[in-house]
C-alpha cells in the first residue's frame, strides 16, 4: 500500500525517499525497484515479540537511532512518514531533528507494552498528525479526529478489474475459496481450517487456498495449523506461499474468505471486491460499515467457524446471490476504495501538515 501511495504522489510533484530496514525486506525492496522508486536500506533492528530479538533491539537502539538521524539529514525531508505504531526509532529520530511527522496506524491490536510506549513517545516527542486505516484504529489508539486522516487502504480498480479474467487451468475443485494473508495468529487461519472442516461435512467439492508468506518466526504456529488439519481430516486447505500473481489467483476464485481476529483495513478484501468476488469475513476493521454501503458483503463474529461455514454453504447454493454480491462489491470499490480517491486525500493532508 505504501509503495502504491509513493508511486502515485511521485507523479503529482512530491519527491519521496523510502527508507526500510535491511532484514527480511528483499521482496519489498524489489517491488520498490520495479516501480522505479527511490529506496534505500538501513541495517537497523526492528522490534519483535521474540525475547532474544527484543534484547538486541534495546542494545542497538542508540546506534540505530543515529543511523536513522543520519539518513533523514541526508534527504532533508519536509515530512517524515512513519509506518506502524512500533516504529519508535523513526519517530524519535525525526522529532529530534525538528521534522514534522505523520504516523500511520494500520492495526487494531498491539501488546499492552507497545501500546503504552506508543502513547509515551507520542506525548513526549509531540506527534500530532496521524493516518489511520479504519475508524476502529482511530478509536483503539485514541487519535485526534481533526488531525487524523482516515485512509482505508486503497485498491487500483483498473488493475483489479473483473474483465481481466484468466483461464483457470489449475482448478483444484469445482469451487475455490481464497484467502490472502501472511501466516500469523492474527489472521485466524485456525478458524479457516475449522470452517473448512464444517463445510466438508456438507460438500466435497470445495477447495480453500491460503496465499501468503509463512515467516520463519511463525514456524511453530504453522506446525500447529498442520496438526489441526490432520486432526480434523482437512485435506482441502492448501498453503500456496507468497505469490505475486494475486490478481490472477483472485480471478480464479469463486469466493473470498477473511477469518482475521484483528484487522484494520484488509486490502486483500478490497482487491477481491474490485475483482467482483463475493466476500465472507469476520467482523474486523470497518468492513461492516463498508459492506453496508451497497450491501456488498457479509460479516460474522470473529472466530465463529460454524457461522462462517453456514454462510459459505448458503452462498454456494445460491449462485445468483453470489454474483449479485460480487457486483455490489465492485461498485463499492469503484466509488469508495479506488486509489485515485485516496491519493487526493493524502495530498491535501500533506499540504495541511506543512
Amino acid at each position: 500500500m505504501v509503495l502504491e501511495l509513493v508511486s502515485q504522489v511521485n507523479s503529482r510533484g512530491i519527491k519521496t525517499q523510502i527508507v526500510i530496514a535491511k532484514k527480511d525486506s528483499e521482496t519489498l525492496y524489489k517491488m520498490a525497484q520495479k516501480l522505479k522508486l527511490n529506496v534505500s536500506l538501513l541495517d537497523i533492528r526492528l522490534l519483535s515479540k521474540k525475547k532474544s530479538l527484543v534484547l538486541t533491539y534495546l542494545l542497538f537502539f542508540i546506534p540505530d537511532l543515529i543511523k536513522i538521524i543520519t539518513s533523514i539529514n541526508r534527504f532533508n525531508p519536509d515530512i517524515v512518514y512513519c509506518n506502524s505504531s512500533p516504529h519508535f526509532k523513526g519517530v524519535i529520530a525525526a522529532r529530534l531533528l525538528g521534522k514534522k511527522v505523520i504516523w500511520h496506524m494500520h492495526d487494531t491490536y498491539q501488546p499492552k507494552i507497545i501500546l503504552g510506549l506508543f502513547q509515551v513517545v507520542r506525548s513526549v516527542f509531540g506527534v500530532h498528525h496521524f493516518v489511520a486505516s479504519s475508524m476502529r484504529t482511530i478509536e483503539y489508539y485514541n487519535l485526534p479526529t481533526q488531525a487524523t486522516l482516515l485512509s482505508i487502504p486503497p485498491v487500483d480498480t483498473n488493475e483489479f478489474h473483473p474483465s481481466r479474467q484468466e483461464i483457470f487451468s489449475e482448478k483444484n475443485s469445482p469451487y475455490n475459496i481464497i484467502s490472502v494473508c501472511n501466516i500469523n495468529p492474527d489472521k485466524g487461519i485456525d478458524t479457516l481450517i475449522n470452517t473448512a472442516a464444517k463445510v466438508n461435512e456438507e460438500r466435497s467439492d470445495v477447495c480453500f487456498n491460503v496465499v501468503g508468506l509463512i515467516p520463519s518466526t511463525q514456524a511453530e504456529y504453522f506446525r500447529g495449523l498442520t496438526s489441526l488439519s490432520a486432526k480434523l481430516n482437512v485435506t482441502n486447505v492448501h498453503f500456496l506461499g507468497q505469490r505475486e500473481d494475486i490478481r490472477i489467483l483472485l480471478s480464479q476464485a469463486d469466493l473470498y474468505l477473511c477469518c482475521s481476529n484483528n484487522e484494520s483495513g484488509p486490502i486483500s478484501v478490497f482487491e477481491a471486491m474490485a475483482m467482483e468476488k463475493p466476500v465472507v469475513s469476520t467482523d474486523v476493521g470497518d468492513l461492516r460499515r463498508i459492506f453496508e454501503i451497497n450491501r456488498s458483503g457479509h460479516v460474522l463474529p470473529v472466530g465463529d467457524s460454524a457461522a462462517l461455514a453456514e454462510e459459505i454453504l448458503f452462498l454456494l447454493n445460491n449462485p445468483i446471490l453470489m454474483k449479485d454480491l460480487g457486483q455490489r462489491g465492485r461498485k463499492t470499490a469503484e466509488e469508495h476504495l479506488d486509489i485515485r480517491l485516496s491519493i487526493s486525500n493524502h495530498l491535501n493532508f500533506y499540504r495541511s501538515v506543512i
